[in-house]
């Protein structure tokens, strides 16, 4: 599950453990009405257990397990 920072609203996205971070901030940008993949990188910043995760990493490669729930920043602007 993801949680944006925009409204608080609990969404639940189906990603895989071997997923890159970058996906994930790409469903999160469509999710908001961002269609560009360079800004969404740009703009989406995904957090777990109160860092930042590293866009070219997998989710598990940063300690996510399935079930986890993680909070999505969206910078506006």
């Amino acid at each position: 599950s993801i949680r944006l920072s925009t409204n608080d609203t609990l969404y639940t996205l189906t990603m895989g453990q071997n997923d890159h971070v970058s996906a994930l901030v790409r469903r999160v940008g469509r999710l908001v009405g961002i269609r560009s993949q360079r800004e969404a990188e740009e703009k989406v910043r995904i957090a777990f257990l109160g860092r930042i995760l590293v866009l070219a990493a997998t989710l598990e490669e940063q300690g996510w397990v399935r079930g986890s729930v993680v909070n999505a920043f969206v910078l506006r602007g």
